[in-house]
């Protein structure tokens, strides 16, 4: 078995495609082939099977993507902290939701910098939907954002997912804002949310993630606002 036969499988695993991996992979798909062939005889199991135009884990394959992803993320970060030794030291790699990198990231990240002198911030925006995985494969050090899902699609909590551990901080509320000649501020009393919904929202740049906290509570009503 070899870090390289790994890569290959865990990314087959993940495109649930020999051809699509090996288009991200750079390489022919018989080169998947063969690298796939080689770990299967050695592990002695299938790993997968043809299914649908795709492929269909094995019940031994699903154990080894858990463990292949992992593997893969601890190398190249284990490589990249090897390149970098000299000349990176201190940066701190985060990435953020698009809400938070907007709202909140610059002035959290100030004191963080003023308390650590000579650290090094790198912050990137992804998907909330995608920082999960890249937390697995050790792209980044830290999140902050929304809480990224667990494997099993509930959320991440305390120590709840492995490789990953959620601390919540920075409690704030979430504020829907309407014009004073709106009808829903001629509403008397609190709002029910079922009347919020059936508004048109107005959201920042990123409109609203499915996996933030606003996705996820829209998500449990029963009907969405269109969101501009």
């Amino acid at each position: 078995m070899t870090l390289g036969q790994l890569r290959t499988f865990a990314l087959v695993a993940k495109l649930g495609s020999l051809h699509a991996a090996a288009v991200q992979l750079g390489v022919s798909e018989p080169a998947v082939s063969t690298a796939l062939a080689a770990l299967r005889q050695d592990l002695g199991d299938p790993l997968f099977v043809r299914a649908h135009g795709g492929i269909a884990l094995t019940p031994g394959g699903r154990a080894l993507a858990e463990h292949a992803q992992d593997i893969v993320g601890l190398a190249d970060r284990a490589r990249w902290e090897v390149a970098h030794a000299q000349t990176e030291t201190g940066r701190l790699k985060i990435v953020a939701t698009a809400p938070f990198a907007e709202h909140a990231a610059g002035r959290l990240l100030d004191l963080f910098t003023r308390r650590v002198p000579g650290a090094s911030v790198d912050v990137v925006v992804e998907e909330a939907e995608d920082i999960a995985s890249l937390m697995r494969e050790r792209v980044y050090d830290i999140a902050l954002g929304a809480r990224p899902a667990a494997r099993n699609g509930s959320l991440a909590n305390g120590t709840g997912d492995v490789g990953i551990d959620s601390v919540p901080f920075l409690r704030y509320q979430r504020i829907v804002v309407a014009a004073a000649g709106h009808p829903i501020a001629a509403l008397p009393g609190p709002v029910a949310p079922a009347e919020l919904v059936r508004r048109p929202w107005f959201a920042g740049p990123a409109g609203i993630q499915a996996a933030s906290e606003e996705g996820r509570w829209l998500a449990a009503q029963s009907v969405a606002p269109a969101i501009v």
